[in-house]
């Protein structure tokens, strides 16, 4: 394997430094607050005008019922991400708030806080404006947030990609790298994107994220281009995995901001060595226990994201994941277009949890109808041979569709449905 000096790397010249302070830039004008019912939640959003007529837009959503809010999942790409119901149920089961942006890079680390401030006390949250972010950034905006990071270390619980090229980090930056090690990350990307070459990233950029000490999971989302379709049941259980260990327990965000926990690598563990022309049935093991070259393993917060990353990243699914949501209550599963061979023992999980094993005509369960869940299956032929069915969200009993879900952003986008 090609080993590459860290100096030697160019980051992409719209990818790195662009945080940045810039006094003769003036604050945005501020747009009127829009408050409006959304999806089981309200919603607050404006407009800001700048006089380079960059304008920018952003948007807070917070779940009905959730009397204080925990922690944020945070959009750098436009503020119609608020309106995806995937983001939604998770933020709604986690007691999570949804924040996001369409936003011109130029000192936003400083009014995108105070902006988020505003929203939430118009919707009668004001501790929205410190709790913890889980942060989402695709492409260049990859290295927006990192660099953001930079500048606010404890704003951010993790940081959650997608087709970022190059590395987004400076490894010849000692403070860069030291914060990293502290932070997680996790990045999934489609294999058919050109942005970062599909698995190119995977077997060139990340051994050397992973050489540098980081706590930095990588996926491949098979058939996936720049826009990272399903990534989510990926990132869900990843973050799920960082709260148990970085939020501070008995942690009161009414009473002020919080230090995040460390999480260094060495609280995870590690799958590998991973071949990225066909993933998922590596051996793992707690970091101290791993026995391989680590650089070519994949890091994971806990056996949850794991159970879940097998299955997502695996090339020849055995069938695809069916939920019912039954009339007597309850929900079935099972697995459609399973070949012969693949019908002799299915189990059926929720993370890393067994739901109980079937046949192909599934099984009902009664987990599901709370809550948020990943959900996927293996597969057990006669022989022996394992053949996994990739994971799919389920909340509340129902499926949600995560294409239909970035296609209500899109519709949000219309302009017959613009509020300004």
């Amino acid at each position: 394997m090609e080993i590459i000096d860290p100096s030697q790397i160019l980051m992409p010249a719209t990818c790195w430094g662009m945080v940045r302070s810039d006094p003769r830039v003036a604050p945005p004008e501020e747009g009127k607050m829009i408050l409006a019912p959304l999806n089981r939640g309200r919603l607050a959003s404006r407009c800001l005008y700048h006089a380079s007529r960059k304008d920018e837009q952003v948007a807070l959503w917070i779940p009905d019922g959730v009397r204080t809010v925990r922690g944020i999942l945070t959009h750098l790409h436009r503020a119609s991400e608020v309106y995806r119901t995937d983001l939604q149920e998770f933020a709604r089961a986690e007691g999570f708030a949804v924040y996001a942006m369409l936003s011109q890079w130029v000192n936003f680390h400083e009014f995108l806080p105070d902006q988020l401030a505003k929203l939430g006390a118009a919707l009668g949250h004001p501790e929205v404006a410190n709790v913890p972010w889980a942060s989402i950034g695709g492409s260049r905006n990859v290295a927006a947030m990192c660099s953001f990071a930079n500048l606010d270390p404890d704003r951010f619980l993790c940081i959650l990609a997608n087709g970022g090229p190059g590395i987004a980090i400076d490894l010849t930056q000692p403070a860069q790298v030291e914060l990293f090690r502290r932070l997680p990350v996790c990045s999934v990307n489609g294999s058919e994107d050109p942005y970062v070459e599909g698995n190119a990233w995977l077997s060139r950029h990340y051994p050397i994220l992973r050489s540098a000490g980081l706590p930095w999971a990588a996926a491949v989302d098979w058939g996936g281009v720049h826009a990272g379709e399903t990534n989510g049941v990926v990132y869900w259980s990843f973050v799920r995995g960082v709260m148990a260990l970085r939020y501070p327990a008995g942690f009161d965000p009414m009473l002020g901001k919080c230090r995040l926990e460390d999480f260094p690598q060495e609280r995870g563990l590690l799958v590998g060595p991973v071949d990225w022309d066909d993933p998922g049935g590596e051996a793992a093991a707690p970091f101290d226990h791993y026995v391989g070259d680590r650089s070519r393993a994949v890091w994971l917060p806990d056996a949850a994201t794991l159970a879940v990353w097998r299955a997502y990243v695996t090339r020849n699914p055995a069938g695809q994941m069916a939920v019912e949501s039954l009339r007597e209550g309850g929900t079935r599963l099972r697995v459609e277009g399973l070949p012969d061979m693949w019908r002799g023992r299915i189990e059926f999980f929720d993370g890393d949890q067994s739901l109980g094993t079937g046949d192909p005509a599934g099984i009902a369960t009664a987990c599901l109808s709370q809550g948020l869940h990943i959900v996927h299956a293996v597969c057990t032929a006669t022989g022996g041979q394992l053949r996994r069915v990739r994971p799919v969200l389920v909340a509340d009993g129902r499926v949600i569709d995560q294409r239909a879900a970035q296609a209500a952003a899109q519709a949000a986008d219309l302009p017959v449905n613009l509020p300004e």
